[in-house]
């Protein structure tokens, strides 16, 4: 368990997301993550907070700037740092199992922009087992070469973090390959675990280099037994579109679209909204909103046809199941009718 209280966490990320929306367009930051020991339940002071923020591209960029995208770094007012990851590389990361990418995106510690959080809820947490699964073959391995380059700094310098970190990746490697949970994997439950850990990283006992080196190099044999996972991987790559789809259509939207509906037509738009899950998508009859509401169906027909002219929503007629619609502006979103 962290020595340090949630809200001192989440403290920390309202003051880093603050800073980021005076430096970027709100509608750029996806959401505000934390990574590392406070994740794992190992924070001891705010010190041991760290951040990476999803950043998404303007139009410009994505037209103009694609060529030479990197992952960097910034601080923020209070001189902490800020990792900048662009929406860009999240298909490559997440496709690769970068950790500090698959960590962040299922942490408990986050800020998801009001905008974006019906899209990132329903493509990409509430998926987010296979997600974490995607790749087990290259999740495995990337876990255990990144647990034997921590061991090798702790020979080098004796870097009591260098060691707590082979260690959990130790045991996080075989939670993963038991087939734990993403969050038996990040923040374990077992007690020896955790006293374990906790004597690594205060030095209380020194960790068996060869043993772990050992386990570390038997992992990757049995990673060989792992295979890909292409409907996951299908999985992610429609994640970024879902949310690239309400980012774009935010760049390209112009005013306030309830302006652009009679006083009627705003009636008939909100009991869209309120027959959609979640306020974001369904199938709904005309017909029987007509009935139910006493709005005419031309006033229906007129408002879904504007909400399609105007890029608020994805809108196809299925015949017998209705017309399927699909909000995509960031602003209508954000909003609780």
């Amino acid at each position: 368990m962290n020595k340090i209280k949630d809200e001192e966490i989440m403290q920390v990320l309202y003051e880093q997301e603050e800073y980021l929306k005076s430096i970027y367009d709100e509608k750029q930051i996806l959401g505000i993550f934390v990574y590392g020991k406070a994740n794992y339940g190992f924070a001891e002071s705010v010190e041991d907070i760290k951040t990476v923020v999803c950043y998404i591209p303007t139009f410009e960029e994505i037209c103009c700037e694609s060529y030479n995208v990197k992952i960097f770094y910034i601080k923020d007012n209070k001189d902490r740092q800020i990792r900048v990851c662009d929406m860009r590389l999240i298909n490559m990361l997440a496709r690769n199992q970068e950790q500090i990418i698959m960590e962040t995106v299922f942490s408990n510690y986050c800020l998801i922009n009001s905008r974006y959080k019906k899209v990132f809820n329903k493509y990409i947490y509430m998926n987010k087992e296979a997600i974490f699964h995607c790749n087990q073959k290259l999740r495995i391995k990337n876990a255990a070469n990144n647990g034997l380059e921590a061991l090798k700094r702790y020979e080098e310098t004796k870097n009591l973090d260098d060691a707590f970190e082979a260690c959990r990746l130790r045991i996080a490697c075989e939670l993963y390959i038991s087939g734990a949970s993403v969050e038996n994997c990040i923040n374990f439950k077992k007690d020896y675990h955790i006293n374990y850990l906790n004597q690594i990283k205060d030095g209380t006992i020194t960790p068996n280099i060869e043993e772990i080196q050992k386990a570390f190099e038997n992992t990757l044999l049995e990673a060989q037994n792992f295979k890909e996972n292409k409907k996951c991987e299908l999985l992610i790559k429609n994640s970024i579109i879902e949310l690239m789809k309400v980012a774009l259509t935010d760049m390209s939207s112009e005013g306030n679209f309830l302006s652009l509906l009679t006083k009627t037509e705003v009636q008939a738009f909100e009991i869209i909204l309120q027959h959609l899950n979640n306020g974001h998508e369904g199938n709904i009859s005309i017909s029987q909103l007509t009935e139910d509401s006493k709005i005419s169906r031309p006033v229906f027909k007129n408002t879904l046809q504007k909400m399609k002219d105007n890029n608020v929503a994805e809108i196809i007629n299925q015949g017998v199941k209705g017309m399927y619609v699909k909000i995509i502006d960031g602003d209508i979103l954000a909003k609780q009718f």
